[in-house]
């Protein structure tokens, strides 16, 4: 019995696109919905980088830890709970974080100023090259992973400034819901199982993050290139086919860049076990992200033909629709790149 060959994208690393050098900049109310015009630079913050003070960076420092050593932290309590009393007490009490009624998605909880200490630590910023409507739901198709998607979880809340009335959740692995005081945070922001099931009602009520290359993102780490991972990751195209629902991809400058986790070898087993492995390295060593300038760039949206699974053309409309995901991915990547300050680092496809 024969088995149908997957389609891989192509793409052509020799293609010129079209670059350009700057844009224009504005920085947002947040007391108003900003209407997003394309190629303008939306920055989130005027206290960025050299200008953040003591007390905001220590602020993100705090909240990134959440992301980065939360679990970390749990285990050194766990050993240290066999010698210590209060590492025992402190490491119980975590769990009962997970018996905190939550509600997910909560505007309310993302207009917290608390988050300007993120937007001032990675001089956060956002690109609509066009079409963007504040009222139509879209699947956001966001890379990269990263060791953290710091810059997916940082977009998530700048969109509230755009799409107020439109939830936007995202995509989590089902064992990060149940990671102490992290489950809390990151489902007052959107975090949703990262099931068919899940994503299909996201997108019934709203528009949805998925950062595509999951947890084999989280191993990548090259110097000189962005790697974006595009084989066997169809699952949130067959979604969006199968609700009528448009694609918006969007690329991170930055995100690849602000922790690093080791040793690669653990891939596999993380990827079987669908949750993290390793050491995670960041700034000073520690599992802080590096402060590192973020850029979110939101290509133009694509349109998609709502279609069955029994519909004899289903398949091959699948992987049409990824081919034109892995092309305005590209395009807006090199378009926006030496705006970044990129110029020199290519992107590449597997």
């Amino acid at each position: 019995m024969s088995t149908k060959q997957e389609v891989l994208v192509s793409w052509d690393k020799d293609k010129k696109w079209e670059e350009i050098k700057s844009v224009k900049n504005e920085v947002i109310d947040k007391s108003v919905t900003t209407v997003a015009k394309p190629g303008v630079r939306y920055w989130f913050t005027e206290k960025g980088g050299s200008k953040q003070s003591f007390i905001s960076e220590v602020g993100a420092l705090f909240i990134s830890f959440f992301f980065a050593g939360i679990v970390p932290l749990l285990i050194i309590l766990f050993f240290i709970g066999w010698l210590s009393r209060r590492a025992r007490i402190i490491f119980l009490c975590s769990f009962l974080t997970l018996l905190i009624p939550v509600k997910v998605y909560d505007i309310t909880v993302l207009k917290w100023r608390l988050w300007d200490c993120l937007y001032d630590y990675f001089s956060y910023s956002m690109i609509f090259d066009g079409g963007f409507d504040p009222n139509r739901k879209y699947l956001y198709a966001q890379y990269p992973h990263g060791v953290a998607p710091m810059a997916t979880a940082v977009s998530g809340m700048g969109l509230t400034y755009f799409s107020p009335t439109i939830p936007c959740y995202s995509l989590t692995t089902a064992s990060a819901l149940i990671i102490p005081v992290y489950s809390v945070i990151i489902r007052w922001l959107g975090s949703i199982e990262a099931s068919n099931k899940k994503l299909r009602e996201a997108l019934s009520e709203g528009s949805c993050n998925v950062v595509v290359d999951g947890i084999a993102g989280m191993y990548v780490n090259e110097p000189d290139k962005e790697m974006v991972k595009f084989s066997g990751r169809k699952g949130f195209i067959r979604a969006a086919v199968e609700t009528g629902t448009p694609i918006v991809p969007a690329f991170n400058f930055g995100n690849s860049r602000l922790l690093a986790l080791i040793p690669k070898f653990l891939e596999k087993p993380a990827r079987k076990l669908q949750c993290a492995m390793g050491i995670i390295v960041g700034r000073w060593g520690l599992p802080f992200p590096k402060k590192i300038m973020l850029l979110t760039v939101a290509g133009k949206p694509i349109e998609v033909k709502k279609m069955s699974r029994d519909d004899p053309h289903y398949s091959e409309y699948v992987d049409e629709v990824q081919q034109k995901v892995a092309d305005e991915l590209q395009r807006v990547y090199y378009k926006y790149r030496c705006v970044y300050g990129w110029e020199n680092r290519p992107m590449e496809i597997y």
